[in-house]
């Protein structure tokens, strides 16, 4: 919104005064839509951004993982390219989700070669992603956090976010 620090910094004091609410508007805002702003092809954007604007579509980013935490180098979930290069199946399970019960896409980066990643737009509407039971937190009560499965969840090519295998 190019707003000058002051307009800033009164919006997040707003916002500060209800957690919940401001951890889901950050995660879909920020590390959940930037991705697809920044990292996204034209094609991607024009479908993507106008969903996740308009509330359609709630945004996420899945990186941490049970026995990795936010590694994302000891990441095990997995990318498995099809033979006939035109999907991806991923497998695995991301953890610590804020509002991922909910419609929703979330770009996560899988492994899928022995040391490569590549960052994918997921919607729940592709099949084969489950949410797991809500968390107890101690704290921000009001938002929901879940962990994802990938259970062969095919994914196009046309979704890989930048480039495949690439870092972002």
């Amino acid at each position: 919104m190019e707003m000058d620090l002051p307009s800033v910094m009164v919006v997040a004091e707003v916002m500060g005064r209800d957690a919940s609410y401001a951890g889901w508007h950050s995660a879909h805002t920020g590390i959940g839509s930037l991705p697809i702003l920044f990292f996204g092809t034209e094609q991607q954007k024009e479908k993507y951004l106008p969903r996740l604007v308009s509330g359609e579509l709630l945004a996420a980013y899945a990186l941490t993982e049970p026995l990795a935490g936010s590694d994302a180098l000891a990441a095990r979930t997995r990318a498995d390219l099809s033979p006939d290069g035109k999907h991806y199946t991923l497998n695995g399970r991301r953890c610590g989700l804020p509002m991922a019960a909910q419609r929703m896409c979330l770009s996560c980066s899988p492994r899928w070669a022995e040391r490569s990643f590549t960052a994918f737009i997921v919607e729940r509407a592709f099949g084969g992603l489950t949410s797991g039971a809500e968390e107890h937190k101690m704290g921000i009560q009001g938002s929901s956090t879940t962990a994802i499965y990938f259970d062969n969840v095919k994914v196009r090519v046309e979704n890989v976010l930048g480039e495949s295998g690439a870092d972002m």
